[in-house]
């Protein structure tokens, strides 16, 4: 019997706030499935933020205001609302933890605290 490993997928529904970090930081992979509706397309997409800074890979969907956050490498991008595509970007990952685990590593330097630094000396600058 071949024995699967790092491949558990679990939909946990509402998690309190308290506990996501400590959730996140058993997680590999992360995933944003917005749809482009107006909701999604001019928000401050808090939730990234998080699954950054526990250093998790990211599936997310490619619109504007997560563009702006991430490089065309630094998520693997699916189109917004096709479950096909989102499917598929996850298993591209699962397919490749070493690309992963490096996706993570990468994140995990985009903390509040390196976000804040950047924007201080930006405005020391002008």
């Amino acid at each position: 019997m071949r024995r699967r490993q790092g491949r558990r997928l679990e939909f946990r529904g509402h998690v309190p706030q308290q506990e996501v970090m400590r959730g996140l930081a058993s997680a590999c992979i992360a995933v944003l499935p917005n749809r482009d509706d107006p909701d999604c397309r001019y928000t401050s997409p808090i939730k990234l933020f998080e699954y950054m800074a526990a250093g998790c890979a990211i599936v997310a969907s490619d619109l504007p205001p997560l563009r702006a956050v991430l490089a065309e490498d630094e998520a693997v991008w699916v189109r917004p609302g096709d479950p096909a595509s989102l499917a598929e970007g996850i298993r591209c990952l699962a397919a490749d933890p070493e690309r992963a685990r490096r996706m993570g590593e990468k994140a995990r330097g985009f903390t509040w605290r390196a976000r804040a630094e950047r924007l201080a000396g930006l405005l020391r600058a002008i």
